[in-house]
């Protein structure tokens, strides 16, 4: 391990989405990337796609941390597209049962 942290590998830009691991839904989106006064470890404002009122502030290297988020690559599509949205490599394969 070189001890430096993810947020010094990578940025994260403004739009950029993410799921929690641990979950099929929802997507966050990055709103703002910012260094709080008086900390150096940058943070991000996440929001919720379909909810932008439900907001969280998390330091950054936690959404960059594998085991607790993941970029969102699923394709985006507009409101009036009647097409399924394609399955992430991590959602389960079946999500009901019969």
């Amino acid at each position: 391990m070189s001890g430096r942290s993810a947020s010094q590998d990578r940025t994260v830009a403004v739009g950029e989405r993410f799921f929690r691991v641990s979950q099929t839904a929802p997507i966050w989106v990055v709103r703002r990337v910012f260094t709080p006064e008086g900390h150096t470890i940058r943070h991000v404002v996440i929001e919720k796609l379909d909810q932008p009122a439900d907001q969280n502030l998390i330091a950054i290297d936690r959404l960059l941390d594998e085991s607790d988020y993941r970029p969102d690559r699923r394709a985006h599509r507009s409101r009036n597209t009647t097409s399924q949205t394609r399955r992430r490599r991590d959602d389960p394969k079946q999500l009901f049962f019969r």
